[in-house]
């Protein structure tokens, strides 16, 4: 079996003990630009046009607009760190706050 060990603390973690995060990062869609629901519209064959067309635009300039627009990251985590990750899962808590004096 492979080692894990926690992202957050460095924890050696065992399969009982692992918690795992993912969080995927996408441009959220524009409902109001969305056309209308069209009840006879095939599904699959408006998919299978939407991948013949990407397979053939076949530019790696092309790809990489895509690319910054989606991210998928994966964090393994113990149960310390998991629980304070879904009492605080943006870290806002956690950034340090400094109180100046009036001087």
């Amino acid at each position: 079996m492979m080692p894990f060990s926690c992202d957050a603390c460095g924890k050696a973690l065992t399969s009982e003990t692992r918690f795992t995060v993912q969080i995927e990062v996408y441009p959220a869609p524009d409902l109001a630009q969305l056309p209308p629901a069209d009840p006879d519209c095939d599904h699959l064959d408006a998919m299978h046009e939407l991948i013949c067309e990407q397979e053939e635009a076949d530019s790696d300039s092309d790809l990489n607009l895509l690319l910054p627009a989606y991210q998928k990251m994966q964090y393994a985590l113990c149960p310390a760190c998991q629980k304070r990750f879904l009492q605080d899962p943006l870290g806002l808590d956690s950034t340090t706050k400094l109180h100046f004096s009036e001087n």
